[in-house]
Parts: structure tokens; sequence; C-alpha cells
């Protein structure tokens, strides 16, 4: 019997632990960005072929610099037809996110026509999602709430 409370104190114990320390999940900025859009697919949000970026192989040759993104990976919208894909971008703290963030906000809007991005953006703390304005608004709209419910704010 005395064992039995042992155990049942010690289980106790260890999730009061827990519960304080705030170990819920993991932790947002630990995401990739493949964890983020299987997040998406697992949302219901339409994801094709996806393509995870290196140092070496990132078009921007930001991945890995010191104050960019540290993960990148582009994926393909299903019945989309555009030479933009969708891309998400994380970063290792909040300042670096939100500098890529008010950058490529510079860029996007209509009146910049070919100029811009043409792309909706979202942003958490950690990471950034950009999906082409050839999705319609409602549709981005389910990326954005997937998004958020998967990442944070």
């Amino acid at each position: 019997m005395k064992k039995a409370i042992s155990f049942f104190l010690a289980l106790s114990l260890v999730l009061v632990l827990c519960a304080c320390s705030g170990s819920s999940g993991p932790d947002p900025k630990d995401y990739t960005p493949e964890d983020i859009i299987n997040g998406l697919s697992s949302a219901g949000c339409s994801v094709g072929d996806i393509t995870a970026y290196t140092a070496e192989t990132d078009p921007n040759q930001k991945l890995g610099r010191p104050n960019e993104y540290t993960g990148k990976a582009d994926f393909e919208i299903p019945g989309i037809e555009t030479i933009n894909t969708a891309t998400v971008e994380t970063f290792a703290n909040k300042a670096d996110c939100k500098s890529r963030y008010d950058y490529l906000n510079q860029f996007t809007g209509a009146d910049l026509g070919a100029f811009g991005l043409n792309q909706y953006m979202y942003k958490s703390d950690y990471a950034i999602l950009r999906i082409p304005y050839e999705v319609t608004p409602e549709d981005a709209g389910t990326y954005e709430t997937a998004f958020h419910s998967f990442v944070g704010s």
C-alpha cells in the first residue's frame, strides 16, 4: 500500500512540474517549414509538392545567414496555375521574423504590378507564410487560420 501511495505522489509531482513549466507541446520557434506545411495539410489545406531549401539551394541566399531565416520551403497549391509557389520561412527570433516581414511587405500590393510579390502574407512570432494572390481571398483565409492555429500568433 505504501508503494502505491508513493507512486501516486511521485506521479502527481511530475504532472504538477510539467504543468508549471509550460511544457504543453513543442515550442513554435522549433518548427521547421516542413512541420508547418504538414500542419496546414493536416488542417485540410491543399498542399502539393514541397521543396525544402538548404543554405546552398536557397534562391535568395539568405538561409542560415545572420539575421535571416533559419528555414525555407516552398509548396505548390494544387489547382492554382502560377509561377509563384506558396512559401514558409522560419526564424530563430521574433526580431528577425518581423524585420523580414516588414521588408517583404514593401513589395506587396496591386499598385506595384509585375514588380510586386502579389501574395498574401501571414506572420507569427517565428514564421511567415506567403500565399500567391491566385488563391481566392476565402481560401487564403483558410490557410491563415490553419497557420495561426498551428504556430500561434
